[in-house]
């Protein structure tokens, strides 16, 4: 097992949480809100692409479910 430098540990884990963030956006707002936020916060676009398509596969249907709402206006303060 190989270590890291710290900064790319704490690189890694900041990268980490905002992709979790992302996946939430996505299970509450749609794929378009989530995609957006990501990439404002420059997360690769593949490193998106792959991690949304899992978010699509895993989640439930939500139509009809209180969570279906539309997502809140415009605001640039990731």
């Amino acid at each position: 097992m190989t270590n890291s430098p710290p900064s790319e540990r704490r690189q890694d884990l900041h990268r980490q949480a905002l992709i979790e963030v992302g996946i939430r956006l996505q299970r509450h707002f749609g794929t378009a809100y989530a995609e957006q936020y990501l990439a404002d916060v420059n997360i690769p676009e593949l490193t998106i692409q792959r991690i949304l398509a899992r978010g699509e596969l895993r989640k439930p249907s939500a139509r009809g479910c209180a969570l279906d709402v539309a997502p809140p206006a415009a605001n640039d303060d990731h």
